[in-house]
């Protein structure tokens, strides 16, 4: 269904912006495994898919950001992180502009396949908070800064 994006109570209350009238009646209660590894599923990913796994699962669910209800988005993701690999390593080997059928140049397929992975791999780290502008938009915290010299304008 097009439109925005349920907004959870929650993240109303912190913005203020929580009113009566649109509070959203269903919201889904999850058990809050942090610290708890999630194993991701045999046969499904390659290589490259489970490194990018291994690398960031951790981090996402220490944070409470993938939970066992997430673990096929967040295999989305690390497939189009394989994807992306992939074709930028061809690119590398073969070069962003090929020869065509009739001696023309033209742009290398592995060009449209690289983008359209990194259009995913956005996507799904936007939905699993990955990002400076969707940890904001959350209420994520902000970088506190550690040094304190007293200076109110630094």
């Amino acid at each position: 269904m097009p439109g925005r994006k349920n907004i959870p109570n929650k993240l109303k209350l912190v913005k203020g912006t929580l009113q009566p009238c649109r509070e959203t009646t269903i919201t889904p209660k999850l058990r809050s495994d942090k610290g708890a590894y999630i194993k991701m599923r045999k046969g499904v990913m390659n290589k490259t898919a489970q490194k990018q796994w291994q690398l960031m699962a951790p981090e996402l669910t220490a944070a409470g950001l993938l939970t066992p209800l997430d673990v096929y988005a967040f295999e989305m993701y690390c497939v189009a992180y394989a994807q992306w690999q992939d074709a930028l390593g061809q690119l590398e080997v073969t070069g962003s502009v090929i020869q065509g059928r009739a001696g023309i140049q033209v742009i290398n397929p592995y060009v449209k396949i690289a983008n359209q992975a990194f259009i995913q791999q956005r996507q799904m780290l936007l939905e699993f908070q990955c990002t400076p502008a969707s940890r904001a938009k959350a209420g994520g915290s902000e970088i506190e800064d550690d040094e304190d010299d007293g200076d109110p304008l630094a």
